[in-house]
């Protein structure tokens, strides 16, 4: 007899999501609706830009590279590159 697959224990609550603990903490800084839209936005392309990876793997020359293509192709001042990181 082959024995049945037993899926693993779902007591363990998943980890939140990178974009969802951004927004959760947001309103904590008192930032008005547009500012956290404008923040995302900026997430967003980063990770986009970093095939979609978590900004903790990234190594220091993949971050240069991101926050250069900022300033330079996207014309992004050096605060609001900075937002993404």
């Amino acid at each position: 007899m082959v024995p049945q697959y037993q899926p693993p224990p779902t007591d363990i609550p998943p980890k939140p999501r990178l974009l969802a603990l951004v927004k959760g903490r947001m309103p904590a800084r008192h930032l008005s609706p547009r500012t956290v839209q404008a923040y995302v936005g900026r997430i967003v392309r980063s990770l986009r830009y970093h095939g979609m990876r978590h900004p903790t793997v990234l190594g220091e020359t993949e971050i240069i590279a991101s926050l250069t293509y900022l300033a330079e192709q996207q014309r992004v001042s050096r605060g609001g590159a900075g937002v993404a990181w």
